[in-house]
């Protein structure tokens, strides 16, 4: 496994592990010793990616000065700079017991770092899968309700045809009856009965108004129903305006999705009114 690997392996930051290698002999000892000296630089910023201006002079890495030179300030001595770094690089070596108390010391820290972001990792995945299966809760209480209004639906109208067919042999019953009792009188020489007036065909019922006004229902995910009215003539950049104040999000990027039939309409179908999209007095997801 390389330096790079291990490094990773341990929990370290991509652009951390690279700084450590490009300042160092890229042995895993010298890389792991430069990320614990530098902990402080890098947490003020000094190695993030494209925040100042890094030059290595003899294997050390030099960070630029973000500050501009003070134009009263004496000359620069260059060979006292070059001395001070030299002096810098001279440090007293680490006894090999010494080295390896240092490198198990630091490999605990990136196990515990290691730890701490699967734990992150791991809540973040809970709460992703808390919203996933709380969708798919409101997205089967809407299918639950479709199914039932369809079930009352079919009822109804098997209920209407079950009347109409008795309604009709009642009516040819009646006309053979009629017809039986003339027949008789024909033969006896008497008038017959007036035949019973026939019963009047069950009249359909008469149709709905349209409606005007349109109560929608929108499942937010995360969020409890919303629920709101608007005119049926309402377009649906209307509704979406009216429904982004209260959830926070941008009118353009809603898409309400309907599920019996599955349609998605978008901002692309905003020009249309709720009655032209056929939303009338209907539940619709909301994604953004």
């Amino acid at each position: 496994m390389s330096v790079r690997e291990q490094l990773q392996e341990m929990g370290f930051p991509p652009a951390r592990i690279e700084a450590s290698i490009k300042n160092t002999s890229g042995s895993l000892e010298d890389a792991i010793g430069w990320l614990e000296s530098n902990q402080i630089d890098y947490d003020k910023g000094v190695y993030a990616a494209d925040a100042e201006e890094q030059t290595v002079t003899g294997g050390v890495s030099v960070v630029g000065d973000t500050k501009a030179p003070d134009a009263s300030a004496a000359p620069i001595d260059v060979d006292a700079q070059e001395a001070a770094a030299e002096a810098e690089v001279e440090k007293k070596p680490l006894s090999k017991e010494e080295k390896e108390a240092k490198l198990d010391e630091l490999r605990a820290k990136a196990a515990i770092r290691k730890a701490e972001n699967e734990k992150k990792d791991a809540a973040e995945r809970k709460r992703n899968d808390e919203i996933s299966k709380k969708s798919q809760k409101d997205n089967q209480a809407i299918k639950d309700e479709m199914e039932r209004k369809t079930a009352i639906r079919e009822a109804q109208k098997k209920r209407k045809e079950a009347a109409d067919d008795i309604a009709a042999k009642k009516r040819i019953k009646d006309l053979i009856e009629a017809d039986k009792r003339a027949r008789a009188a024909e033969k006896t020489g008497t008038k017959p009965a007036p035949a019973p007036a026939p019963v009047p065909a069950s009249k359909p019922a008469a149709p709905r108004a349209a409606p005007t006004d349109s109560r929608m229902q929108f499942r937010v995910p995360g969020q409890p129903p919303i629920v709101k009215t608007f005119p049926v003539e309402t377009k649906l950049q209307a509704v979406a305006e009216a429904l982004s104040q209260d959830i926070g999000v941008q009118a353009g990027s809603l898409v309400f999705t309907t599920t019996f039939p599955t349609r998605k309409l978008t901002n692309a179908d905003f020009g249309k009114t709720l009655k032209e999209a056929d939303l009338i007095n209907a539940a619709v997801i909301v994604s953004f």
